[in-house]
This record gives C-alpha cells, sequence and structure tokens, in this order.
C-alpha cells in the first residue's frame, strides 16, 4: 500500500472520529433514522389500526315498550340490519344483555349477548357486517344463523314473535337467561 493510500485511509479514520465524518457515514446514518422511523410508525399504527368488530359494540338502550310481561319494539328500528343490543335488570340485579337485528334474508332476530361456551368472560358480540363476532374467542356467525343454531359459541338463541309491525319478547324468556350474566356464580 503506497504512502498516499495510507494517509488518505489515516486522514478519513481521524475524520470520523473528530466528527468530520464523510458524506457516504452521514448518509448511512440519516438512512438508519428514516428506517427506524418507519418500522416504529409501521408498530405503533398495527398496536392502533382499525379494528371494526371490536369498535362495533353498542350502547345499551331502553325497549319502547316494556310491560312487565313484554318487551316490544318496532321491526322497523332494525332495518338496514345493524344489530342493536339491550339490557333488562332482573328483580336480583344481575343485568342480562341481549341483541336484535335483521340479517339479509329479511328475518328480525334475537340472542342473549352471551353463549354456551365464552359466557364467563362476560365480552359478549360486536357486529361486522353480516356477521356477529364473539369478542371473547373472535368465531363469526352469519346474522341469517342467529336463533337457528344454538350451542357452543352461536350466539344464545332469545324467543321472539312478531305482530302487528312489533318484535315481541317476553320478559320471562329475557329473564331466562340470567344465568349467562350472573358472572359471581
Amino acid at each position: 500500500m503506497s504512502n498516499d493510500i495510507k494517509k488518505d485511509k489515516f486522514a478519513e479514520k481521524r475524520a470520523a472520529v473528530e466528527g468530520k465524518s464523510s458524506g457516504s457515514l452521514k448518509l448511512f446514518v440519516i438512512g438508519a433514522a428514516v428506517v427506524a422511523l418507519a418500522v416504529a410508525s409501521l408498530v405503533a399504527y398495527s398496536r392502533t389500526g382499525d379494528k371494526s368488530g371490536e369498535a362495533a359494540k353498542v350502547q345499551a338502550a331502553t325497549p319502547v315498550n316494556e310491560s312487565g310481561v313484554v318487551v316490544s319494539f318496532p321491526l322497523a328500528d332494525f332495518e338496514g340490519g345493524q344489530a342493536k343490543f339491550y339490557e333488562h335488570k332482573t328483580a336480583d340485579s344481575i343485568t342480562v344483555r341481549y341483541f336484535i337485528v335483521k340479517s339479509d334474508d329479511g328475518v328480525t332476530r334475537a340472542a342473549f349477548d352471551a353463549c354456551d361456551a365464552c359466557w364467563p368472560h362476560g365480552k359478549g358480540y360486536s357486529q361486522d357486517k353480516k356477521e356477529m363476532v364473539c369478542n371473547n374467542c373472535q368465531m363469526r356467525f352469519p346474522t341469517s344463523k342467529i336463533n337457528e343454531v344454538k350451542g357452543g359459541c352461536n350466539p344464545s338463541p332469545l324467543a321472539r314473535t312478531v305482530e302487528n309491525g312489533q318484535l315481541l319478547i317476553k320478559v320471562s324468556d329475557i329473564e331466562a337467561g340470567k344465568s349467562y350474566f350472573n358472572l359471581k356464580k
């Protein structure tokens, strides 16, 4: 190695140590910083990204008419297929949650906001388009199968009838599901 080459290498090392780095070193540092920032942004986005299934949880509502024997809801309230969630408080202070949804086959359906498998977790369901999603195990159920399929993680069916444009649910049927919501067991 010639003396000139040795001097150039020595001068380059000295400049790096003294903070007078070469242009390629500065580009490397800036590039590494940009990559680190991009990775940090990606991680932050993945933690806060859209989780529409979870965000779809609906507020509790009061039924239009609760006579003490039957709860009634206008069928027109369920046009559009968006599930609506309701609560009923029993005499022994257990809050029973249920939802009503009109599926794409035109049938208005009702189910407890719980299932035989995941009820002890008390997380219920949320809606993602035409499916109800268990907030505990993330299993998905088509809304057209609510009230038709039961057991396992399917939303537990809630008996209902339709009369004069109203969906009717007996309070006794609602209270029959209170064991799903008695989390003190």
